[in-house]
């Protein structure tokens, strides 16, 4: 996959928005290590399962090439845990397919 596409055009995007918009953004990743590409990186703010739910308004998964070998049990209980607090969740293009889930 092309992570330099999905970097500059998904997380950072998504990120650069939400925050023009006035919202106070963070980055979850199941490890927190460094996402780079041979162009850009990202640091994630935060490790996935030290997110607290409740402290957040909402939640957007950037499509970043999901499938069934790469999400794992913790991303798709942590979906499910936002839908149960009724937290607004987005997901752009083939992250949907974890909100169906």
């Amino acid at each position: 996959m092309d992570l330099n596409f999905m970097l500059k055009n998904e997380a950072i995007k998504i990120k650069q928005i939400l925050e023009q918009a006035g919202f106070d953004v963070d980055i979850a990743s199941i490890s927190g290590e460094i996402l780079k590409s041979e162009s850009m990186s990202i640091k994630p703010d935060i490790m996935l399962s030290e997110v607290n739910i409740n402290n957040y308004s909402g939640f957007i998964v950037p499509c970043m090439a999901p499938n069934d070998t790469v999400t794992t049990l913790q991303e798709r209980n942590f979906i499910k845990a936002v839908v149960q607090e009724g937290k607004p969740l987005a997901a752009q293009t083939s992250a949907v397919y974890l909100l169906a889930e």
